[in-house]
């Protein structure tokens, strides 16, 4: 049936050449509806569809990169990224038919602009993923999307040799426990003995120092960068069991389309191999 617009009824084009009264009249309710939809929101802006087309269009995939070290993951030398995870992003890009671009970006504490933030809700940056060190959890599977794991890992205790009698987690109480904030280390390290002092610390890198410099007994960190550790501070070592086992994925934004998701995946899992050979020691 075609529709019928009857003599009497007035079309949207009718009501913007209605005059000034019309046109502000409009605006307002625009304005009005805009606000009560961000506030709905929780006042954040989400990021509109980042498609597999969008970024063959442009030419180029913009790859957001931790402005940390990590270990064979991701390294920073005067500007410029290496490791896995930059490998990983390359191939993706590859599989685009495009080439990618690397932003770097601070873990933060939750604030807007950081990964952790992003994590937690936070509105998704200029950039069309993350391929960062990313622990898969259900908690920030409801604000992002992961893609299959690239890497299994876990949780460890790293201390140094013959520190106060640490021989088991069972040794471990009364202890100042360094880790860094808002990641999956920090959830590890909080389930340890409720007499430990927890020491939050920027990021990774600031808590391995931290115990080299002595101010913390014990760090709780990813199992990769702790062996790393092990290798180049041979008066340090870790306790045998892991506290959790987990996953590293890439990150998407939940509007990513399914065609990007597919090819991500697809390239994560022919590639992961691959770079675990090419990359771990």
């Amino acid at each position: 049936m075609q529709f019928q617009e009857s003599s009497s009824s007035r079309s949207v084009f009718d009501f913007f050449s209605g005059g000034s009264l019309g046109i502000n009249l409009f605006l307002g309710i625009l304005i009005i509806s805009v606000f009560l939809f961000s506030v709905s929101c929780g006042g954040k802006v989400w990021a509109s569809e980042i498609s597999a087309s969008a970024i063959r269009e442009r030419g180029v995939l913009r790859v957001a990169l931790e402005d940390d070290h990590w270990a064979y993951f991701l390294q920073w030398r005067q500007g410029e990224p290496s490791g896995l995870c930059v490998d990983l992003a390359a191939e993706v890009a590859a599989a685009l038919g495009v080439s990618p671009v690397y932003l770097p970006l601070s873990w933060g504490e939750g604030d807007d602009g950081s990964i952790s933030g992003i994590l937690e809700g936070s509105s998704w940056g200029s950039f069309d993923i993350i391929a960062s060190v990313v622990t898969i959890t259900p908690e920030r599977g409801a604000w992002v999307h992961f893609s299959e794991p690239y890497a299994l890992v876990g949780q460890m205790v790293l201390l140094h040799r013959g520190s106060q009698r640490i021989l088991s987690l069972e040794s471990l109480q009364g202890k100042k426990v360094g880790f860094p904030r808002d990641t999956t280390s920090e959830g590890a390290a909080r389930a340890l003995s409720s007499r430990n002092e927890m020491v939050p610390l920027e990021n990774a890198s600031v808590t391995l120092q931290a115990l080299e410099e002595g101010l913390v007994d014990v760090v709780v960190i990813d199992s990769p960068l702790a062996f790393l550790f092990l290798k180049d501070h041979p008066e340090t070592q870790v306790l045998d069991k892991l506290l959790t086992r987990e996953s590293y994925a890439l990150v998407l934004p939940l509007s990513s389309d399914p065609e990007l998701r597919s090819l991500v995946d697809r390239v994560v899992l022919e590639q992961r191999e691959i770079l675990l050979d090419r990359w771990v020691p």
